[in-house]
């Protein structure tokens, strides 16, 4: 094998170990599903589901995405929403916040948010019902977005 083979080779096997020694191996990033033919995201940390959005946008038509970024001492995930007819927000979060459309939100007065678009202007409301550790696992983060879409707010929130 040449050299420069041999270089890219123990390089590629370097940035693995090198991101997990740095902590961005923790779980984290996000995720998204529908209830009731809503639009519903997530972000996921150490400890499972850090935030949950649960919009009126409807599923069908709709696009998501989420990216996330971790270190040492932090973990980020930002992301958007988007309506059929191209009406979108952004979203960004670290450990202790979520700015969603240009205002932030602080965790400590909830980490469950009913966001509307129906009306011409955006409409976020934060709420303060606890989130329920999860894990890393995907059947449990679904349970506990069911267990959140039965609380009479939100579910008033999901009807369509």
């Amino acid at each position: 094998m040449s050299s420069h083979k041999t270089a890219l080779f123990g390089t590629a096997l370097l940035i693995p170990f090198a991101l997990l020694s740095s902590g961005c191996g923790q779980p984290s990033g996000g995720g998204g599903t529908s209830i009731d033919g809503n639009t519903v995201c997530y972000g996921i940390g150490e400890e499972g589901m850090t935030f949950v959005l649960f919009t009126d946008i409807p599923s069908d038509g709709s696009v998501t995405s989420t990216s996330a970024s971790s270190g040492v001492s932090s973990s980020k995930v930002s992301g958007y929403v988007e309506n059929v007819s191209g009406r979108r927000f952004n979203y960004s979060s670290d450990e202790e916040s979520i700015t969603i459309a240009g205002t932030s939100h602080p965790f400590s007065d909830g980490r469950v948010f009913l966001i509307s678009m129906s009306d011409e202007e955006l409409t976020v409301r934060q709420m303060s019902v606890e989130v329920k550790s999860t894990g890393n696992s995907s059947s449990r983060r679904s349970e506990e977005i069911q267990r959140l879409a039965l609380d009479p707010d939100i579910a008033e929130f999901l009807k369509p």
